[in-house]
């Protein structure tokens, strides 16, 4: 375990030091962008959760695969 200074991949026992929360409810045009936009910041010591509420356009697919692509 790392401390929480930004290092990629740095954890602290008690979790991530952020938090970010992204509700969503078809938001597959938007989802994308707020994702990655969070993925580009220089520190790393976060969780990301996205809370989908009933989408029907693809917006859960789309957190999905995110969630495949990334091993915190």
């Amino acid at each position: 375990m790392a401390s929480p200074t930004g290092t990629p991949g740095a954890t602290t026992p008690a979790g991530p030091a952020i938090s970010v929360l992204v509700p969503c409810y078809n938001a597959i045009a938007t989802l994308d962008e707020a994702v990655r936009s969070v993925f580009n910041q220089t520190f790393q010591d976060w969780e990301l959760i996205i809370a989908d509420d009933g989408s029907t356009d693809g917006s859960l697919e789309l957190g999905w695969g995110w969630m495949a692509r990334e091993s915190r």
